[in-house]
């Protein structure tokens, strides 16, 4: 399974938090493909719920991927508090409007720069 497949097998194991729909490997778009990360933009293809880009790491997958075997695992945490929203939301306003900046030029598009 090449890593593109695999990137799209992981977010159909998911579902939209709109409508409730399971993403299908069409929701996902593979934007690049670099070392052990992939850029990836995902929109829920029922109700067009645009979730954004996202850095996905990847691990090498060795074998056979089992169908039957949920490869999405989320850690033990405590649940989100209001107090950390807020904390997010104070963290990227202090990024300002050059947030660009911040992210690594092997990842930038091209046409973005």
């Amino acid at each position: 399974m090449s890593t593109e497949e695999y990137v799209k097998f992981i977010f159909s194991r998911m579902v939209c938090s709109c409508c409730d729909t399971q993403f299908t490997p069409d929701c996902v778009e593979i934007i690049r493909v670099e070392g052990n990360c992939a850029i990836v933009k995902i929109e829920c293809t029922t109700c067009h719920k645009n979730y954004g880009i996202a850095v996905v790491g990847i691990e090498t997958v060795g074998g056979e991927i089992d169908e039957n075997v949920d490869y999405v695992s989320v850690p033990d945490l405590p649940a989100i508090t209001f107090d950390d929203v807020l904390e997010a939301h104070e963290f990227i306003d202090k990024m300002g409007a050059d947030w660009m900046k911040y992210i690594p030029k092997e990842f930038k598009n091209e046409q973005i720069d």
